[in-house]
């Protein structure tokens, strides 16, 4: 059987202690790869289709089977979710021994725990992934070479470990992404393989190459690798000549050459998808979150409008609340405060898990309500966040304590201004930003927490203006103030600073800002820098 062909729970459980693995290392790594992936598809079908697997001897239409099947995937993508659903028990019945109906079905649950954490489908999803196991071994154990059964296990595997992780079973992720690592790299790297299987081999290669290098002796011990480059050029690959990939390794090639900032490839990819299916409205969020991220901030709106527009037309549940949130964003930053409390309302309403809300959206929700001055709103909304202290999800913790911070205290002026001037700036008007980040800078004088952050804002604004002389002088002031609680901000300013030296040829200087920034610890969003940190030297050292 596979497992004869991994190592057993008992000698990993061993080679963990071995190597004094700590599981908040384990837990760290699996969650940036998790997160990673939820943030370039919670807005879209978390499907990976793998090519149809033959077995011969049966009597069965294979014409008719692979052509239910790309019904099956295009009503997915066109979100009919309970005609696909039809269309894969269709295939099941056609060709029960096959993997293939059994492994699309299970997916169609799994898009939906992911979506919305329901239990009901979290159950469903294994019930039936514990079948495509089973009847995909059946066939490796037949025929060891048979790269295609390999394709089924190592996705089925590989989306266990992506759903034990969301629902907190850490090792139980480790352990099925590891099996699912290994089987797809097997398929998509042999003398016999599929274009397709390319994708979740890429996939994985890609995410696991944004892991920090300060944990690269854990992923080795894992067994995993990263290739950034190879990573994408397997899913382009995918994007380009798949047939059942096609369409799912286009939006993931393009949310990853948007993440390495190749805006023109992401662009072409994601509309190649959006004009396929002109009616999904979480290709067109998906577009909204790009726009939002560009600053674009009218063009996010209007996208965002027309996603809403389609979803009640089509009376689409599902994800129709990931609209709401994207314009709530959007209104946010055009300060539009009552619009971004309507819209996170509504976000939360719709969502079909309340506990899969994060605190980040009640945070700002709160904001909103504090700048339209109804506080009791403000603090009964902060009220509902999750204590959180993981400082793994900082997305979750840093929020709460923020929130704790505000319950206790009405915003200040120097806290509005923060919040507006943020909002300038990513609005496109950062001589209005700087102009507040320095008032801000100066009201807040003797409090070292808020005046650090207003002088980072001060910072940060002037090297996207490629200010770097003003970098260069301000960024110094928050190295002096030494903020306690908002430790972030130090390492952050010498991100900003280091690229700016570097910008200017300074590339000595540049390097050893970067390497004292990775000298910090413990601080909020230290996972996601430390990363950024990296490239940054590896970057220099190859030039």
């Amino acid at each position: 059987m596979i497992a004869d062909r991994e190592l057993t729970n008992a000698n990993w459980k061993e080679a963990v202690e071995r190597k004094h693995i700590e599981f908040r290392s384990l837990r760290t790594i699996v969650s940036a790869i998790s997160q990673l992936a939820i943030r370039t598809s919670k807005y879209l079908l978390y499907i990976l289709f793998f090519a149809p697997a033959i077995l011969h001897g049966q009597n069965v239409d294979w014409a008719r089977v692979h052509t239910l099947t790309i019904q099956g995937i295009d009503r997915l993508y066109d979100l009919k979710i309970d005609e696909a659903e039809s269309t894969f028990d269709e295939v099941i019945r056609l060709a029960p021994d096959d993997p293939r109906g059994w492994f699309f079905k299970s997916m169609v649950h799994f898009y939906v725990y992911q979506l919305s954490k329901d239990e009901a489908a979290y159950k469903r999803f294994f019930e039936l992934s514990d079948i495509v196991i089973n009847k995909a071994e059946t066939l490796v154990d037949r025929d060891p070479k048979d790269l295609t059964a390999k394709f089924f296990l190592g996705g089925a595997y590989g989306y266990r470990g992506l759903a034990y992780q969301r629902n907190g079973s850490v090792l139980a992720g480790v352990w099925d992404g590891r099996k699912g690592y290994s089987l797809l790299r097997e398929a998509a790297t042999g003398p016999n393989f599929s274009v397709d299987a390319q994708l979740g081999f890429g996939l994985f290669s890609y995410l696991i190459s944004k892991i920090p290098r300060s944990f690269s002796w854990v992923l080795n011990l894992i067994g995993f690798s990263g290739d950034l480059e190879g990573g994408l050029a397997m899913m382009k690959a995918a994007a380009d000549g798949g047939i059942y990939t096609r369409t799912e390794a286009s939006f993931y090639y393009a949310q990853f050459c948007f993440f390495e900032e190749r805006y023109d490839e992401a662009e072409l990819y994601l509309r190649r998808v959006m004009d396929r299916y002109p009616t999904n409205s979480l290709f067109l969020v998906t577009y909204a979150n790009w726009e939002l991220r560009r600053d674009r901030i009218d063009s996010a709106i209007a996208v965002g409008e027309r996603a809403i527009a389609i979803n009640e037309k089509a009376q689409v549940k599902i994800g129709a609340e990931f609209a709401h949130s994207t314009l709530a964003s959007a209104y946010y930053t055009q300060g539009t405060f009552s619009k971004a409390a309507y819209h996170w309302e509504q976000f939360i309403e719709r969502s079909e898990n309340k506990e899969n809300v994060g605190n980040f959206v009640y945070y700002r929700l709160g904001i909103s309500y504090e700048l339209l001055g109804d506080r009791t709103k403000a603090a009964g909304t902060w009220k509902r966040m999750k204590p959180v202290t993981d400082s793994d999800r900082p997305w979750e913790s840093v929020y709460w304590r923020r929130a704790q911070r505000l319950l206790a205290n009405p915003m200040t002026a120097v806290d509005i201004a923060l919040v507006i001037a943020a909002n300038e700036a990513q609005r496109g008007n950062r001589d209005h930003a700087m102009a507040i980040y320095r008032s801000a800078a100066h009201l807040a004088s003797g409090d070292a927490e808020r005046q650090s952050q207003a002088i980072y804002g001060v910072v940060q604004t002037a090297y996207q203006c490629h200010d770097d002389s003003t970098v260069l002088a301000e960024a110094p002031g928050v190295l002096q103030l030494r903020p306690r609680r908002e430790i972030w901000v130090i390492p952050h300013t010498l991100l900003v600073l280091g690229r700016a030296q570097a910008r200017l040829g300074q590339k000595d200087d540049a390097k050893r800002t970067f390497e004292q920034a990775l000298g910090y610890e413990d601080y909020d969003w230290e996972m996601n820098l430390r990363g950024r940190l990296e490239r940054e030297v590896e970057r220099l050292e190859g030039q």
